[in-house]
This record gives C-alpha cells, structure tokens and sequence, in this order.
C-alpha cells in the first residue's frame, strides 16, 4: 500500500494488527527528535506515548513505535554487524500508558507492514527489539508473519490464592495463562460481572511476589471448537482493560496448552479475529492480518 503524502511538519501512521493498534513514528531521519520537541516541547518519548494513545484526549492506540536506524552501540550489544545479519531497521517500543516492552507480535507485524509501505521490500524484514533480532515477512497481501522469541521460560500450575492457578510463560514478554471460569463468556463487555471477575483474577494473579518488580501481562483461555483451535484474550501491562489481540499472548496460550505436541499450528481467536500459532521450530511463528488505519497530521 501507498502510504499517504507526508506534509512538512510531523506525522505519525495508524496500523492495527487483528484488532491491536499502534501509532507508528518514522524516526530514522536526523531531524525527527528536533522536530518532535517542536510539537510537544519537553516531553519525553514515553510521555508523548501516554498522551497520544489516550482514547479520550489523543489519537488512541495500544502503543507507540519509533522506526529508526540501528546504530554501531546496537550492533555492539548484539555482538554482529549489519552487514553479517542483515539488519534493516529497530524500534523504540512503548505500551499505552508509556512503559517500555521488549517485545509485542502484533506491534511487530505492524511495524512489518509500515516498513514495507515506506518501501522497503526486504523479506524477511529484520530490526532490533529488546527481545533481539525480529523477522517480519509477509506471505499473502495484507498477511503478515512475525518469528517470535524463543520461549525462554515455562512453568505450570503456579498458585495466586485462593481458587485461582496459572501456568507462567515467557514468550518475550511475561504471561500468567488462565483458564477461564467456564460460566464466563468469552470478551465479556466492559463493565459486566464477567468483565469485573476477569479483572480481580487479574489484579490478583499481578499481586504474586514474582512479578511484583516487573508485573505480568495476565491470558484467559477458553476451549476451541477442536484441538488445534483456541479463544483467548489478554489483560496486558501498561493497557487498561484487555487489548482486542495480543501477539505474545497468542503465542503463550497456544504454547501452554500444547506443550505436549508443538508440532503443528494453533488458530487463537482473540476478540479482534484470529490469528495463527505456529510452534514447530526453537521460534514460535505468529500470523495474521494487518491493516492501515489512518495517518496523523500534527
């Protein structure tokens, strides 16, 4: 897709992945950071992103990406050069209420889609994320594929007081994974009993002492219609209430409730659509649509 003619002052793109959307910056230019502080004077990246994702008092989004250019100091923290990996880009990622995360599948195919829009036609497109190295391809029009990080941990039947267990995978970023109270509906509404019960188990998984440093990003999972299908939906960190689709969250549910046979793919229906978990290899693969929303004029 052609993105639209950018004016002269600063812009900023607005792509969801599966109902997970995203305001995305092009940040490679020398200039950006000066024309930035233009706009929104002493305010830090993270700070711009709390107030732009805000539904009520800016654009709205689930977060914030910087699109930039690797520099030596990153290529140095990778041990490798630009030239052996064939690293195109990186990004400077931030959640809605302005925290950092290394990682976020949906926010990565996005990022794929945005780069291949700005003409880079590179496949697989590859950037640095605080997870590592990220490749995006993009297998059929508007379909995009993202390697996921390796899942580094996995643990199961961990306790959260009375009544409430979950099983802990690191699919980049943390997840406590939940089976869901079999009387609650899947994407309850806001506002409802089911939706105000998810968020107690929520908060009260989140209370445990080992995420009381860095939080946790919290999946309910419903059975699917066979056993290779899923629901699934995700309170994450930094975002209020749960997001219509989450990367890493697909990729854990999927994970957890397949780790004895990973070799075949996993549809998870999350409330934004559906999306595809591939688990055969030491990389998970997470697919799905993407679409351009909007671009931002400031």
């Amino acid at each position: 897709m052609k993105l639209p003619k950018p004016s002269d002052k600063l812009n900023a793109y607005k792509y969801t992945g599966t109902g997970n959307s995203f305001l995305i910056f092009d940040a490679r230019h020398k200039g950006f950071n000066s024309v930035l502080k233009q706009y929104f004077a002493k305010m830090s990246r993270s700070e711009i992103a709390k107030l732009l994702c805000n539904t009520s008092f800016g654009v709205g989004a689930d977060g914030m990406i910087f699109v930039e250019i690797p520099e030596p100091k990153d290529f140095k923290k990778l041990n490798a050069t630009a030239a052996a990996t064939n690293i195109h880009l990186k990004w400077d990622f931030y959640n809605s209420d302005g925290s950092h995360s290394d990682m976020c599948g949906n926010g990565a195919r996005c990022m794929g889609a945005f780069a291949q829009d700005l003409g880079f036609k590179k496949s697989p497109l590859r950037f640095i994320s605080g997870a590592g190295v990220i490749e995006v391809t993009n297998p059929d029009d508007d379909i995009y594929s993202v390697q996921m990080p390796e899942i580094s941990a996995f643990a199961q039947n961990l306790k959260a007081g009375k009544g409430v267990t979950f099983d802990f995978v690191d699919s980049g970023v943390p997840h406590a994974i939940v089976e869901a109270p079999k009387k609650i509906r899947f994407a309850p509404s806001s506002g409802s009993d089911d939706f105000a019960q998810l968020a107690r188990i929520t908060k009260q998984v989140r209370a445990q002492k080992r995420f009381a440093q860095n939080g946790t990003n919290v999946t309910f999972v419903w059975p699917g219609k066979d056993s290779t299908h899923l629901y699934a939906l995700t309170f994450e960190r930094g975002v209020t209430g749960y997001t219509q689709a989450c990367g890493t969250g697909a990729v854990a549910a999927a994970y957890a409730t397949h780790f004895l046979n990973l070799d075949h793919t996993i549809s998870v229906t999350m409330p934004g659509g559906p999306l595809e978990v591939t688990l055969s290899g030491p990389r998970p693969t997470l697919t799905g649509l993407v679409d351009f929303i909007a671009s931002v004029n400031f």
